[in-house]
Protein backbone atom coordinates (compact mmCIF):
# COMPACT_ATOMS: atom_id res chain seq x y z
CA UNK A 1 0.00 0.00 0.00
CA UNK A 2 0.87 3.45 -0.39
CA UNK A 3 0.95 4.41 3.19
CA UNK A 4 3.30 1.16 4.02
CA UNK A 5 5.75 2.00 1.08
CA UNK A 6 7.40 5.31 2.48
CA UNK A 7 11.13 5.16 2.38
CA UNK A 8 11.32 2.37 -0.13
CA UNK A 9 11.48 1.84 -4.00
CA UNK A 10 10.69 -1.11 -6.77
CA UNK A 11 11.65 -1.07 -9.91
CA UNK A 12 8.01 -0.91 -11.60
CA UNK A 13 4.91 0.77 -9.39
CA UNK A 14 1.38 0.80 -10.51
CA UNK A 15 -1.38 3.01 -8.60
CA UNK A 16 -4.43 1.39 -8.24
CA UNK A 17 -8.13 2.87 -8.06
CA UNK A 18 -8.08 3.15 -4.38
CA UNK A 19 -7.23 6.73 -4.93
CA UNK A 20 -10.90 8.46 -5.69
CA UNK A 21 -10.93 11.62 -8.15
CA UNK A 22 -12.53 14.40 -5.68
CA UNK A 23 -16.01 15.96 -7.34
CA UNK A 24 -16.17 19.58 -7.90
CA UNK A 25 -17.72 21.68 -4.85
CA UNK A 26 -21.16 22.82 -5.44
CA UNK A 27 -20.42 26.12 -4.46
CA UNK A 28 -17.60 27.01 -5.91
CA UNK A 29 -16.87 24.51 -8.68
CA UNK A 30 -13.34 23.94 -7.86
CA UNK A 31 -12.28 20.37 -7.82
CA UNK A 32 -10.42 20.25 -4.60
CA UNK A 33 -7.92 17.56 -2.72
CA UNK A 34 -7.28 17.02 0.33
CA UNK A 35 -3.73 17.83 1.14
CA UNK A 36 -3.52 14.74 3.11
CA UNK A 37 -4.24 12.72 -0.39
CA UNK A 38 -1.92 14.86 -2.32
CA UNK A 39 0.74 13.35 -0.12
CA UNK A 40 -0.21 10.11 -0.15
CA UNK A 41 -0.43 9.70 -3.71
CA UNK A 42 3.19 12.06 -3.34
CA UNK A 43 4.76 9.20 -1.88
CA UNK A 44 2.79 6.08 -4.34
CA UNK A 45 4.66 7.64 -7.42
CA UNK A 46 7.70 8.50 -6.16
CA UNK A 47 8.19 4.97 -5.12
CA UNK A 48 9.05 3.45 -8.97
CA UNK A 49 12.20 3.94 -9.59
CA UNK A 50 11.52 2.59 -13.62
CA UNK A 51 8.13 2.22 -14.69
CA UNK A 52 5.14 4.12 -13.32
CA UNK A 53 1.88 2.65 -14.47
CA UNK A 54 -0.13 6.06 -12.95
CA UNK A 55 -3.12 5.89 -15.13
CA UNK A 56 -5.24 5.92 -12.42
CA UNK A 57 -4.30 9.00 -11.03
CA UNK A 58 -5.38 10.87 -14.52
CA UNK A 59 -8.10 12.78 -12.76
CA UNK A 60 -4.96 15.04 -11.07
CA UNK A 61 -4.87 16.99 -14.19
CA UNK A 62 -8.38 18.21 -13.18
CA UNK A 63 -7.46 19.66 -9.46
CA UNK A 64 -8.03 23.01 -9.33
CA UNK A 65 -7.65 23.73 -5.50
CA UNK A 66 -6.12 22.04 -2.26
CA UNK A 67 -6.95 22.19 0.92
CA UNK A 68 -5.98 21.49 4.52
Amino acid sequence: TAHRSKGREWPSVKIHGDFKAPKPDPKTGLTVLRREEGRLAYVAVTRARELLDDVALDWVHGITAVSD
